[in-house]
């Protein structure tokens, strides 16, 4: 008989939005990959959070196996107990990956005695498991993927018997999906029992023993793993058929109508790329594509002001651009958004239509003075437009992490730039959201040129008209929709450049 380690029981949890989750019952077993699935928005993470003891339910209780006897069991004792990795990462900036990881671990003293054998054994950990983050990088210089990885190995040197992962296939590309599946797999035969949400049905069906399928803060259904059809787990994520997006469809086989050079890097070179060129058409939707490590967020990151770049150039409209921050990319017409909303600095306590006219406020103000109707009437377009289901005077603190992501977007459009750039915005969405967003960057590129970073080598392909693929800070290969596959192309990334047969 299989042993119960940890329960929910009829749990429920409001926030100012309203009821996120109500009346949620589950049941975890030890050995076993329990996946939690649900669209943008149905409490998922808020029901991660219960279960590590981050948040206390309103009504309910949380049971450990052990406590016996029904009793709820304390957030101190969860936080003990259970093994949590969010959706943002908590590490310490200023201190290196290998600190970062033995804080807090009961370690032979000869361990932190010798930096040389901390390092050796953080990196032997990090290369076990497939992590390619130096041991001796500060955290505030890795990328979110990497601090994800660490975060993710730091549960792995504790190894707790109960392990919550939030949304986590989303930081890796197809290769570390596989891989982190093997991690889990290795896990639960070990005796962890681990509970894994996602917006993604698609990335629990490879390891997940069962699936709650969340709608709206309620479980809808629970299914063993002979039951898992995807047409079925589709109809019962959506209530029936998924609905139509209010988008204009992209249309793939669409030659964009290309106008002047918007951006160009010449050579352009930093400790992490090496020299990197190319160049970006206005109406032309230009993908980076590449595996943890492969410099695509610090591309990303320079363009937009966030890393200096150390030789080479840039130029904006033929103009030759040099960027000390990400005010000075704002002036010259280059709207970046980042993988982690959290960098964008939006202001939690604020309201939705405050955050969105901040690039702005010469438009929705006269001498400084802010008219709330403008305001309120630029932040209902993009409401509209990015499917924000929200008031804009709403608090941006009760949004779940996807619509707050959209709000970091919707602030970077109202800007109108020139060079738009996303870095991997389909982080926070689910399969139709991620259809939506293509549609949108169709729309838009016929007034900008837009840049943009998947980790999912098939968004890619369905949304961009060029492909860079880099690998190891170098741009080893360019294509074009449909000259390779999605295979090839992932072929090539792994193997460092070289062209399938």
């Amino acid at each position: 008989m299989r042993r119960e380690v940890l329960s929910g029981r009829n749990l429920t949890f409001h926030n100012r939005a309203g009821c996120i989750i109500s009346n949620v019952s589950l049941h975890l077993y030890q050995g076993e990959i329990l996946g939690i699935v649900g669209i943008n928005g149905p409490g998922k993470t808020i029901l991660a959070q219960l279960l590590a003891g981050i948040l206390q339910p309103d009504s309910g209780k949380i049971v450990l196996g052990e406590v016996g006897q029904g009793e709820q069991a304390s957030p101190e004792l969860l936080r003990a107990q259970v093994g949590y990795v969010g959706e943002e990462p908590e590490l310490l900036e200023n201190l290196t990956v290998a600190e970062n990881l033995m804080i807090g671990i009961q370690a032979e003293p000869w361990l932190y005695a010798s930096r040389k054998r901390l390092y050796q054994k953080t990196k032997a950990l990090l290369e076990k498991h497939g992590f390619e983050a130096d041991p001796k990088a500060r955290v505030s210089a890795l990328t979110y993927t990497q601090c994800k990885e660490v975060q993710l190995a730091r549960q792995l040197v504790t190894r707790p018997n109960i392990l919550v992962l939030d949304d986590l296939a989303e930081s890796f590309s197809s290769t570390g999906q596989r891989r982190l599946a093997d991690i889990l797999r290795t896990l639960a035969q070990a005796g962890s029992a681990i509970i894994y949400t996602s917006h993604r049905y698609e990335d629990l069906l490879p390891f997940a023993d069962r699936l709650l399928i969340l709608r709206a803060g309620l479980v809808v259904a629970e299914l063993r793993r002979e039951q898992f059809h995807p047409e079925r787990i589709r109809r019962l994520l959506y209530g029936g058929d998924p609905p139509a997006s209010s988008l204009p469809a992209a249309d793939p086989g669409t030659s964009p109508q290309t106008g002047e050079e918007v951006l160009r890097l010449s050579a352009v070179q930093t400790a992490s790329l090496k020299p990197v060129s190319f160049s970006v058409r206005r109406g032309e939707i230009l993908g980076i594509a590449g595996l943890v490590g492969s410099g695509k967020s610090f591309l990303v990151q320079c363009i937009g002001g966030h890393r200096p770049i150390e030789r080479g150039s840039l130029y904006i409209q033929g103009h030759r651009c040099i960027l000390t921050s990400p005010r000075d990319a704002i002036k010259r017409g280059i709207g970046l958004c980042l993988e982690r909303h959290s960098d964008m600095l939006l202001q939690e306590n604020a309201s939705i239509m405050s955050n969105i006219s901040l690039s702005v406020i010469n438009r929705v103000g006269t001498f400084g003075i802010l008219s709330r109707k403008k305001e309120r009437l630029l932040a209902a377009e993009y409401c509209t437009l990015l499917e924000i289901p929200h008031k804009p005077d709403e608090r941006l603190a009760v949004l779940s992490d996807s619509d707050a992501a959209k709000v970091a977007l919707a602030r970077c459009m109202a800007a109108s730039p020139l060079v738009l750039v996303l870095d991997e915005p389909n982080r926070e969405l689910d399969p139709g959201g991620v259809q939506r967003l293509c549609a949108l960057l169709h729309r838009l590129r016929n007034t900008c040129g837009i840049v943009v970073s998947f980790s999912k080598m098939d968004d890619l392909a369905a949304c961009c008209d060029r492909i860079l693929i880099l690998h190891e800070g170098t741009v080893i290969g360019e294509t074009r929709r449909n000259d390779l596959s999605y295979a090839d192309m992932l072929r090539m990334i792994e193997k460092g450049g070289e062209q399938p047969e």
